[in-house]
């Protein structure tokens, strides 16, 4: 256990293009919010986590399943709204040296994640970490100018012998120090490291297909 005055910071949004009601759909018996509030707040290393929404309803769950909660104003609750701004209001609102933001969309994020996230960002000094999947399978092409940008086709090398890694987001969870985000006014900032995640547990939840895909695959696993 590493404490050291950390609070996770949920957004959950009420509204959704990609699906309606999307953080409040269900997931087993449980709505999607509920697995990042679980997994955060028996992550022993959290002090307090809060969920901010302009969902009334968003904010009952959160409250019923022991989070605290910000309430959030109309004009940070647009589809245009940045998490930066949301964090920022959130932020000005909680006491703590370091913050977590965490994605409600991530329903597969466990506690041993924030966990040893948590005491890798101590032990390693960092002044972020992102929680990111870790391959040197895949080849990237851009699509606009349909060219590889992380190989050359002339020279194809076998994946046993690819020594570059590469280092994708997987958006589960985000942690910093409060200081250098009201600073930077950026999540990502100064000395950046990162927590490997399984690629079967990165998948974010953003339209129907995605969240049919993530059921199957969570009753697949025992999850729910």
């Amino acid at each position: 256990m590493c404490m050291n005055n950390f609070i996770a910071i949920i957004p959950a949004r009420g509204g959704s293009k990609g699906i309606i009601g999307k953080n409040l759909k269900p997931i087993g018996s449980l709505p999607m919010v509920v697995y990042s509030i679980t997994a955060a707040l028996t992550c022993k290393s959290i002090d307090a986590v809060y969920v901010s929404s302009d969902s009334d309803e968003i904010l009952d769950i959160a409250k019923l399943y022991g989070a605290e909660t910000i309430k959030r104003p109309d004009n940070l609750a647009r589809d245009t709204t940045s998490s930066e701004e949301v964090l920022e209001h959130a932020i000005l609102q909680t006491k703590s040296k370091y913050c977590i933001l965490i994605q409600p969309t991530s329903p597969t994020l466990e506690t041993d994640d924030l966990e040893f996230g948590i005491c890798k960002y101590i032990k390693e000094e960092y002044t972020t970490l992102f929680s990111a999947v870790v391959t040197n399978d895949m080849l990237i092409w851009d699509e606009e100018s349909m060219y590889p940008m992380n190989y050359d086709p002339k020279n194809r090398e076998m994946r046993q012998t690819r020594k570059r890694k590469l280092l994708i987001e997987n958006g589960a969870f985000y942690i910093f120090s409060r200081k250098g985000f009201k600073r930077t006014g950026c999540r990502l900032h100064g000395k950046v490291g990162y927590y490997e995640m399984p690629y079967w547990r990165s998948f974010q939840v953003d339209t129907v297909k995605d969240l049919n895909g993530i059921r199957t695959l969570m009753t697949t696993k025992g999850i729910i």
